[in-house]
């Protein structure tokens, strides 16, 4: 598989993951915001 055939494959995804990714770091930092007030 080249890399551009791996790129227009798999590049839909990597938003997603980066978007899961933000979500759990920011549910992370709620999390210790709410314990430390």
């Amino acid at each position: 598989m080249t890399p551009a055939m791996f790129k227009e494959r798999y590049s839909h995804l990597l938003p997603t993951m980066q978007d899961e990714a933000v979500d759990r770091i920011e549910a992370e930092l709620n999390k210790f915001a709410g314990t430390s007030n």
